[in-house]
């Protein structure tokens, strides 16, 4: 289960074999960053104040909101090195 996250630790446990790259989702089902929390300028503020993850947010033309990649993918600080 995905509340047993310290199991996801790579020196002892392969999870990746039991999860599909995020390429195997039609991303044409998810929604765009800009239609979702991603794009609120206020929180995305927030949360770069609380985390210090200058690769999560990006300045726009409105202000800080999350950076997405294909439009449609937020990766985790942890999953960005290698997001396959």
């Amino acid at each position: 289960a995905l509340e047993y996250f310290r199991s996801y630790d790579l020196t002892w446990h392969r999870p990746w074999m039991y999860f599909d790259k995020f390429t195997a989702i039609n991303a044409s089902r998810l929604f765009t960053c800009r239609n979702t929390r991603l794009s609120n300028v206020g929180l995305m503020k927030n949360y770069f104040k609380y985390t210090n993850d200058s690769e999560g947010v990006t300045e726009s033309a409105v202000g800080m909101v999350g950076r997405c990649w294909n439009s449609s993918w937020w990766f985790a600080p942890s999953c960005r090195h290698d997001p396959e």
